[in-house]
This record gives C-alpha cells, structure tokens and sequence, in this order.
C-alpha cells in the first residue's frame, strides 16, 4: 500500500511540474500529461478499490474524463473502458441512476470502438454485463439481464482456458447466472458454469487456485441451498469458501469472512449445531475488525454481524447480544447516511412524521389500505439499495427489541426505518417486496399494541401482496404465508367470519408444503388454525390433524431451543381439547405431562415484556389439575392446581408495574386473553386483571377447605376472593358472580367465628349485588383450560 501511496504522490508531483515549466503548445508535453494524467486516476481507483476513500473515486473520474477528451485511438477506447468502472463504482456508492447510464454508455462506446482482433475485446465485453446486471437490479427487466449474460457469454467463449483472464470471465457468467435462478427460477446455465468452475478448479494446482472464482462458486452453491434445501450444496459452499480464504489475499480476506460467517448461520438454522453459530460469530467479527473505518464494505459487514448477534440472543436469551445486535444496524445505517447527505436530509425528515399520521389507524373501510404504502418515485428520487436493505434490518433489530422490553417508542422507530427503506427501492423490485414483507408485520405488532383494527388491515393487504409477488419455489414464500396465515386468523377472531379461518387454514397448508427453515413454527401455527376450525365447525377430523400437527412441531424443535416451551404448551392444550371432547383419560394425562413440560422448560425471564405464555401455561395447568381433581379425586392434583394458581398470579404481579394493555385494545380481561393464547393465538398477554385467577384460586382453596376443614384454607379463600373482586373491573360479565361468591365464603367464616366484621361486610356485598340487579344464588365452577 505504500508503494501504491508513493506512486500517487509522486505522479501528482511530476504533473505540477509538467504545468509549471512546459510549453502548453508542445504536442510531445500534451502527449506526456495525458499520459501521466491517465497514470494518477488508474492508480486513485485502484487505492480506492483498496480503501474505499470517495475523493479517490471522483478524483479519479475527473481526471479520466479529462484525458479522455484529448485521447487518440486506441487508448482512448481502454480509457473509455477504464472510466466505466470508475462509473458504475460510483453509481453502487451513492445510488445515482445518472452514473449508471453514463457508464453504460461509455462501456458501450468501449466497445464499439475496439477491433475484433484487439485481445481486450472479451474484457470489454465481460466489463458491460456486469455494469448491465447493474441495470437489471434496478429495473427488473428481463431483455437487460438476457443482454447481461449474453456479452458475458461471448467473453468468455472467445477466451481459453490457459488464459489468465478465463477465470474471472467464468467467474462473472457465475454470478449472472446466479441471478437467473434467483429471479426467473431457471437452473440451467447454473448447472453448466458449475460444472465448468469445477473443471476449471481441479485443473489448477492447489498452490494456483483462484479465491476469486472458488468464492463465487461457493455463492453460487449456498443459492443452490436455498432453492434445494440441499445440505450438500450448502456443506461444498462452506468447503470453497474457506479454500477463498486460504488462497486470498489480506485485502480481500475480510469480505470472505463475512460471506463465510453467513453460510455458517444457514447451516446453523439448517441443522440447529451451536459450533455453526459460534464460528459465525467469531468469523463476522473477524471481517469487521479486518475492515477500516470509512471502507464502502463496512456498514454491510455490521449488519450482517447483527444478524448473528440476534441468533445469539434467540438462542440463549442474552440481552446483550440484541443490545449489541441494534448497536451494530444502527452503526451501519449512520456510516452509509454519513456518504450521502441528501440520503440523510429524506431519512430525517420522516422522523418528523408521527406514526399517526404515516400510517393513520383509519386505514380500513372503503379505503384500500395497500395505498397507505409509502410512495417511492424512480423520476423523482434516487435510488440507494444498500441504504434500503441496511435501514430494513435496522428496523427488523429495533422489533426484536420492542418483542423483549414492549416499549412503544422503540416499535414506532422499526416503522419508521422500515418505511424509509420502502422509498429507496424501486416499487417493482425483489427488494421493495421483501421490505414491504417486513413492514407488514410491524404493522400487525402496531395492531397486537393498540387494537387499531386499522393496522391489522394494513399489515393483511400488505402481507397478500407479498405472497402474490413471490414465485411458488421462492424460498420465502412459506414464511409469508405463514405470516398471512396469522394475520388472516385474528382477524377470523376480531369478525369470526369462517372464510377467514377456512383462508388461515389454507395459507398454512400452502406453507409446510415446501422445505422452509421454521418447520416447528409452521406446523404449530397449522395446528393452531385447525383445532379453532374443528371447534367451530365440528370436524373431529382438524382435531386429530392438530395433535399430529403440533407433535410434529415438537419433534422438529432442538431441545436447547426457547421455543419449546411454546409448543410443548400448544400440544398440550390440544390433547386436553380431544379429552373434552372424546372423555379417553390418556388424552387428559398426555396433556398435563406436556404441560408440565412446558413450564419446566420455559425461557421466560423477569424482563420479557410480557410473560404472557407462561402465564397461559400455569393458568391452564392448575384448571387441568383441578379438574381432573374432581374426577379421580387425588388430592395430589388439587395440591398441585392450588400452587400452580398461586404461581399463576405472582407471574401477573410480576409483570404489572412494567406492563399494561393500551385501553382502546384487545383483551382487558385475562381471561379472555388466555382463552385465546389457549386457542392457538400466538400473541403475547399483556393484561392487569388478576380477577379470574384469583378467583379460581379461591375456589380451589374453597374445594380444599371442605375436605380438611382446615380454617387457614378458608381464610385464603376469602382472602383471594377479595383481590378477585378488587381487580374486577366495573361492568365486568363476572362482577356479581365473584360478589356473591366473596359473600357466601364470609358467610361460611362468619357461622364458624361469629365474628360482627363478617356481617358489615356482607351487608355492603348484599348492597353491591342489589346495585347490579344481582341475585343471592352463588354459581361457581372451576373453569376449563383455555375457557377461564
């Protein structure tokens, strides 16, 4: 690097000279500065292709435009080709679409300019498709990406293959074709540039590979995995990428690394193996720390490094790692905004936007919610990916953080971001469909936090345009339709319109159809969507689906894993669902142990925001227990219901100072909300009403009482019931129901102690009771699991 530095200066010193003491007439003196002039810009790109510095990058196309001006044939046609490079660099840092036109057009000029016989003619060629895979990205239109591979073709067939520029033709018609699979789903130019990477690399003796080509062909495999779910594509990736490494050199080193780390966390998620996700770890934060602060590639190496961090997090349920996780997305969105102030003046001014107002709650009704989308004009603004894609998974970072701590600010900013992402890609594009993807579930969080049914439609329409844009072997297609899925089934809740659960149903089918990376969750949320189906329209047969359902999504989860508790609870309160319905007490026991299970397993922590499933979990039990209880009559069952109730509501009181529900939305009652957790609802509780737990509790202590006439039981009883009638909100179904249940248990003590304190208080009940139309008559039975 120093010699390159040294090279710069002393050009630039020989050019100052040259101006100060020749003769601006002198054709010779002309010749010799256009001459050194063309040196100093070949050598600025070629530092800035080493240090990413942008004052060598426009220094450098300032002086070859220059020098261009005056050239003569054939320097003019390799200058003409050497500043389309310098153009399209420029175009891939600041998103300008003016670059990229200009460096298709001078590539072309190239081009037209050069001899058939010139031996540059095949780079120049191979120089034009990738500047025209530019064109493609960006537009989506077939004829440039046909036009792409078709001048990447003819370099590379007018090229042998002991020449030296035959790997890097190779590798370019790699990475073209590449884009064929992922686009137009189409394998066959892939499977022939394999074959001939192959060739071309056990030909070469081991101390002569190219890292260049072994990388790609590594990339090319791992997209191969993501079509295939092929773990042998995926492992021979993995094997190439680290021959790159070995064979590369120290500047390309940190860029190897990082496409390695995120092989290895496609392993991880393939195979669930802890050592994938450690070395991940350990071989993205190796790239960033290889990588200098200002280089172009160094924003994309910390988002990729926070995206193992969050693997981490979701692995072991350290903070620290989704801390650091946002930490390094939002490092990496500031570096790119620092590029591109007119960037950062769009980015900033929608932060004045309240969420409110970009995206109102009234979004429903005869207004289509898919045109509250934001607006993204390729006439009026200026592209910029990269800056689309790191602002999208800053906003994905954010989300998981509102998931753990439920801070309101936190989502408002993930939608935020995610809507400036959406404004920087064209609306046609893969990219602007995957963020829109995104943005639809933070819109459904948006919903799951106020109750706004405004979102919900927002984030459905939204969720239906992507499923519809994706190909039917696109590998994210299952995951979108299991979001849609969800979504289409709380909205069958909020209306209880069949057509809503038969779609759910059917989106969810689609969904386990195709190899997919979250199998266990897919088939749970199936199993969710059946088991509300066979309730509702009677089908035993979705019931015996559901069970096999969620047992799969068990036997498909790690046993490390945080979500097994999640469905370990979910099959256990589908079993329980069979037993009400069929009374074969292996149903009922099978479903207590699974649940017990659950609990046993839960990752639960005190700062999860909220610990509704764990709530879910313990309420269900203890009514299982109970119930079962008051058939067998095994007081070990009722022992075990009454401290699992306990456990119950110290888990709400927990979380109550920190957590509260928004009181325009859904589930003020617990009771509801856990009867819908219990459905199948994947949502999480959020709730400050105690009084269905603590009202079951008391009847429990009650059942207890009148088999040891143990006093204290009593007092418990009563004591409990009071708190269910203090955390009864006014109007509630269950008001007079838990009043008369506190008056008859007082009554009880009061014809034990005789005691005067009874006796007012039972006149005030009695008061209460007569207020809300009430009568003396006490119902009260334990409630089912899942129906409070």
């Amino acid at each position: 690097m120093e010699q390159l530095d040294n090279a710069v200066t002393f050009t630039q010193r020989a050019l100052d000279l040259l101006s100060e003491t020749s003769d601006p007439n002198d054709n010779y003196c002309k010749d010799y500065a256009n001459n050194l002039t063309s040196r100093l810009g070949s050598m600025l790109f070629d530092r800035y292709e080493r240090l990413g510095e942008v004052k060598d990058l426009t220094d450098a196309i300032s002086l070859t435009s220059e020098v261009i001006k005056t050239a003569r044939q054939p320097e003019r046609s390799a200058l003409s080709s050497s500043l389309s490079d310098m153009l399209h660099r420029q175009y891939e840092l600041e998103g300008n679409r003016e670059y990229l036109d200009r460096a298709v057009k001078t590539a072309r000029q190239a081009i037209i300019s050069t001899l058939v016989s010139d031996p540059d003619l095949p780079r120049r060629r191979s120089n034009l498709s990738v500047i025209l895979m530019s064109v493609y990205r960006l537009t989506g239109h077939d004829q440039t990406l046909e036009e792409a591979i078709s001048y990447a073709k003819t370099a590379l067939e007018s090229t042998t293959q002991d020449q030296p520029q035959y790997v890097g033709f190779l590798n370019n018609l790699m990475i073209l074709s590449l884009s064929c699979v992922k686009d137009k789903e189409d394998l066959r130019d892939m499977n022939k540039t394999i074959s001939l990477a192959r060739e071309v690399i056990r030909s070469k003796p081991k101390g002569n590979l190219d890292p260049t080509i072994i990388n790609t062909l590594g990339g090319v495999l791992l997209e191969i995995y993501a079509r295939t779910r092929n773990m042998e594509a995926l492992d021979e990736a993995i094997s190439y990428t680290r021959k790159s490494i070995e064979a590369s050199n120290p500047a390309d080193v940190a860029a190897r690394r990082a496409t390695l780390s995120n092989m290895l966390l496609k392993a991880y998620e393939h195979k669930t193996e802890k050592a994938y996700l450690e070395e991940a770890m350990s071989q993205a934060h190796m790239a960033v720390e290889m990588t200098p602060l200002g280089h172009r590639d160094l924003p994309s190496r910390l988002g990729n490094l926070g995206n193992i961090l969050i693997r981490q997090y979701e692995q072991t349920g350290d903070v620290q790692y989704l801390e650091q996780a946002v930490s390094n997305a939002k490092m990496a969105v500031d570096l790119t905004l620092e590029h591109h102030s007119d960037l950062a003046q769009r980015i900033n001014s929608r932060s004045n936007i309240s969420p409110e107002q970009e995206h109102p709650h009234d979004v429903g009704g005869a207004q289509d919610p898919a045109s509250k989308e934001p607006k993204s004009s390729a006439m009026a603004i200026k592209f910029h990916p990269e800056a689309a894609n790191l602002l999208n998974n800053f906003g994905n970072m954010l989300l998981k953080k509102y998931s753990r701590f439920g801070e309101a600010p936190v989502l408002d900013e993930a939608i935020e971001k995610t809507s400036a992402a959406l404004t920087l890609v064209p609306p046609d594009s893969a990219t602007y469909i995957q963020i829109l993807h995104n943005l639809g579930g933070m819109w459904f969080s948006q919903f799951d936090r106020t109750g706004k049914r405004g979102y919900l439609e927002k984030s459905i329409a939204a969720a239906t345009k992507t499923v519809k844009s994706a190909p039917g072997n696109h590998p994210e297609l299952p995951g979108r339709l299991s979001s849609l899925s969800n979504m289409l089934y709380r909205r069958y809740e909020l209306g209880k319109k069949i057509e809503d659960l038969n779609s759910s149903v059917e989106m969810s089918e689609a969904a386990i159809r195709s190899p997919i990376w979250n199998r266990a969750d897919q088939l749970k949320l199936l199993s969710i969507v059946l088991a509300e189906r066979a309730e509702q329209m009677n089908r035993p047969a979705d019931l015996d689906r559901a069970i096999s359902m969620a047992e799969d999504s068990v036997r498909h989860t790690a046993e490390d894993s945080p979500s097994l508790s999640s469905r370990l609870g979910h099959l256990g309160y589908v079993l329980w669902k069979r037993y009400q319905e069929r009374e074969r007490d292996s149903d009922r026991d099978e479903g207590i142990a699974q649940t017990r299970k659950a609990i046993e397993v839960s990752p639960c922590r005190a700062d999860c925001a909220p610990n509704g499933e764990l709530i879910t979990q313990l309420a269900n039990l203890s009514s299982m227990l109970q119930l079962r209880y008051n058939k067998m009559k095994d007081e070990r069952d009722l022992e075990e219901a009454i401290s699992r109730a306990r456990d119950t509501v110290g888990e709400i009181k927990k979380n109550r100072p920190r957590f509260s529900t928004h009181p325009g939305g859904p589930g003020n009652s617990l009771l509801q909300r856990m009867g819908a957790m219990l459905k199948g609802l994947v949502r999480r509780i959020v709730s400050e009403d105690l009084a269905i737990p603590c009202s079951n509790l008391s009847d429990m202590l009650l059942q207890k009482y009148k088999k040891t006439n143990d006093s204290n039981d009593l007092y418990e009883a009563i004591g409990w019931a009071r708190e269910a009638v203090r955390a009864t909100l006014n109007g509630d179904a269950g008001e007079a129901e838990r009043l008369r249940t506190l008056k008859n248990l007082l009554s009880m003590r009061h014809e034990i102690t005789l005691d005067e304190t009874d006796l007012y208080e039972i006149e005030d009940l009695t008061s209460q009771l007569g207020d809300l139309g009430g009568d003396d008559d006490v119902r009260h039975s334990p409630s089912a699991p899942g129906s409070g």
